[in-house]
């Protein structure tokens, strides 16, 4: 059953999973909403671990690197679904009103080693 707060906004942009079973891998935020994402990844945390999601927004010619905390929710064959630790963090409602203000990107292959995240 989906628990989400807000509206799913499709965001397709590469970012860095970490947990403590595994060392940062790329994946891609498939969308977003202010309570969660589903990320797609072929890693798969066990259910209620926690997460850690780090990404870089640009805007303006500005970048600005995010890391944000969530748990797995749940599962799905493609990837997980997370909730955010805090509820609508600022990174996210950033993103959001940058995305509804343009078109919907293709995922971001810039990120190709997330240790340098």
């Amino acid at each position: 059953m989906e628990h989400r707060w807000g509206r799913r906004v499709p965001v397709n942009m590469g970012v860095s999973l970490r947990c403590a079973l595994f060392s940062a891998q790329p994946a891609v935020m498939r969308d977003a909403s202010m309570s969660g994402a589903f990320i797609e990844t072929k890693l798969f945390p066990p259910l209620f671990s926690r997460v850690q999601i780090a990404f870089v927004i640009s805007h303006e010619g500005r970048c600005q690197r995010y890391d944000l905390l969530a748990h797995v929710a749940r599962h799905a064959l493609d990837g997980i679904g997370i909730e955010w630790a805090e509820l609508a963090p600022l990174a996210i409602r950033r993103q959001l009103e940058l995305r509804e203000a343009r078109p919907t990107p293709r995922p971001d292959s810039s990120i190709s080693n997330p240790q340098m995240l």
